[in-house]
């Protein structure tokens, strides 16, 4: 088994409190039903959420904890992919952190994991509305399993509990991260589902571990409710354009480099340093908005090209600049 389909799982930090003891079993009692003796291994973590027990993590609770994350990260619980199969795609997004479980139909015609995801947000996703926060978390899905779910023939069915999403083909508004993410999304074949968020247990418990910080965010208003449609192909030019430039200026390379290479091993005073930058979708932000090269006539394509969108409706000058910003 490949253990990143199953990273997300077996890195599950062990339980502090009553309360993230019911999210793991939240999320295991949507399996149990493919696992054997299951009200067996599960009784000492459910004795531990009962109202008259006082809190006590020993060898018991550790025991079923670690047996539970091993039992769902293999058959019958998890299933090999098919390719003759339709995929099913469940996510979730939380303040911190993302989740996802792709799954298929066994010979039992009962829904079986194929691969588990959990993500945290990072540097200016963590400040991203909730909206973009579920879009994103559908993005990094597709991303992850984009080998066996970018060639189907049949629609992969994406579940998520943000109505809003079910939209987004209809959408009239859009900025430059939201006509890449058009561009990789236009690879797929897929349809968007509501499922209320108390249905969508599996997921939501992935992207609510306790090693997330639950911080509170500000969250970075991007753009009304609908996303993605009518980008011209002009637009689409200059995203490509800035993708190319980025990397050919100088004053942007240590940045790059330290968010595609390394991040993780970089000395506190780098991170600090470039804590607001962020690298998504082959471009560059500070702060939620997107860097430009210095290119000036790749300024000068952006200049005229927001100011005679019909979109902007030709604002002034000022206005012209405060959409660039």
């Amino acid at each position: 088994m490949d253990q990143k389909k199953i990273e997300a799982i077996t890195s599950w930090p062990q339980p502090k409190t009553v309360k993230q003891v019911q999210a793991f079993l939240g999320f295991i009692n949507y399996l149990c039903q493919f696992i054997p003796n299951f009200s067996t291994v599960a009784c000492p973590l459910h004795n531990l959420t009962r109202k008259e027990t006082p809190w006590s993590w020993g060898n018991p609770e550790e025991e079923a904890f670690q047996e539970l994350k091993s039992l769902v990260t293999k058959a019958p619980v998890l299933v090999h992919s098919n390719p003759e199969l339709p995929y099913y795609l469940e996510t979730n997004a939380s303040g911190v952190a993302m989740g996802a479980i792709v799954s298929q139909r066994g010979q039992d015609n009962r829904l079986h994991p194929v691969a588990y995801m959990s993500k945290s947000f990072l540097g200016a996703k963590a400040n991203y509305d909730m909206h973009n926060k579920e879009l994103l978390a559908i993005i990094k899905a597709l991303e992850e399993w984009q080998i066996f779910l970018e060639a189907m023939d049949k629609p992969v069915q994406v579940f998520t509990d943000h109505r809003n999403l079910e939209y987004w083909m209809q959408a009239r508004t859009f900025n430059c991260r939201h006509a890449r993410w058009q561009i990789f999304l236009s690879n797929f074949n897929f349809e968007i589902h509501y499922c209320q968020g108390k249905q969508s247990g599996k997921p939501n418990a992935l992207s609510r571990q306790s090693d997330y910080m639950e911080e509170p965010q500000e969250p970075e208003i991007m753009l009304p409710a609908k996303v993605f449609a009518n980008t011209s192909e002009e637009e689409l030019e200059i995203v490509t354009e800035i993708c190319s430039k980025l990397r050919e200026d100088p004053s942007l390379e240590t940045i790059i480099q330290f968010l595609t290479e390394d991040a993780e091993n970089a000395p506190p005073s780098i991170r600090k340093a470039y804590r607001d930058y962020d690298w998504e979708e082959d471009l560059l932000w500070y702060q939620g908005k997107l860097v430009v090269p210095d290119s000036e006539a790749l300024k000068e394509h952006l200049l005229r090209e927001f100011h005679n969108s019909p979109l902007t409706s030709h604002p002034g000058q000022q206005r012209t600049l405060e959409l660039l910003g």
